[in-house]
């Protein structure tokens, strides 16, 4: 018998989140930025505006190791997140 989802659980953020850990693991954060974005986007399209801001910040938090691009795109969510 199948366990039921949780609400806030979607395949593709599951997925993503996956593979969150996995460059995590592997050290790799430019990918792990990216995913990260990835992820966030994916939660705020499924309504998980909170979960979201975590994987934004998550992002940020990884600092000059992450990928530029994705550190500004987590920085344009998180403020689009606080004005709307």
């Amino acid at each position: 018998m199948r366990r039921p989802r949780c609400a806030t659980r979607t395949p593709h953020a599951d997925h993503l989140r996956t593979a969150v850990e996995l460059w995590r693991n592997s050290g790799n954060p430019g990918l792990e930025s990216r995913t990260l974005v990835h992820l966030g986007d994916a939660l705020l399209a499924a309504g998980h505006r909170g979960q979201a801001q975590d994987a934004f910040t998550q992002c940020l938090a990884l600092g000059t190791a992450a990928d530029p691009q994705r550190i500004a795109d987590a920085r344009e969510r998180l403020a689009d997140l606080r004005t709307h």
